[in-house]
């Protein structure tokens, strides 16, 4: 399982370098699916399953209590996402995207260390 989470740090990495050398691959994308249904269930199926996944195998990483509290953060977004209801969260995200705009180099640092930080963390730990 740990190399499903090197490859998660890694698509996570990418996307953030992606954001940091050309944002309006990444927000043309939410520009245009913004609208969309399909975003309220994936942004909700995604937090569960790899909130769930850190979770149980947080003990399996370099830092347990890290990972599994990134895991929680990740399972309440999707709680929250839940609660909000699909129009609300749509419109949350349209909202958003101005700010993305703005911030996008920090957010896809961010991002990128996260990445980088998730490979480190289940890389080298004996089992």
């Amino acid at each position: 399982m740990k190399i499903f989470f090197k490859g998660l740090g890694f698509f996570i990495m990418l996307v953030g370098l992606l954001l940091l050398l050309k944002p309006g691959i990444i927000i043309g994308w939410m520009e245009t699916n913004s609208d969309q249904p399909f975003m309220y269930v994936l942004a909700i199926v995604m937090r569960l399953t790899f909130g769930g996944l850190l979770l149980w195998y947080s003990k399996a990483s370099r830092y347990p209590k890290i990972i599994g509290f990134i895991g929680i953060i990740s399972i309440l977004a999707a709680l929250v996402f839940l609660i909000m209801g699909q129009e609300q969260f749509l419109g949350f995200v349209s909202s958003m995207i101005p700010g993305i705009q703005v911030y996008s180099a920090i957010s896809a640092m961010t991002g990128m260390a996260l990445g980088v930080f998730i490979i480190y963390a289940f890389n080298g730990k004996e089992d």
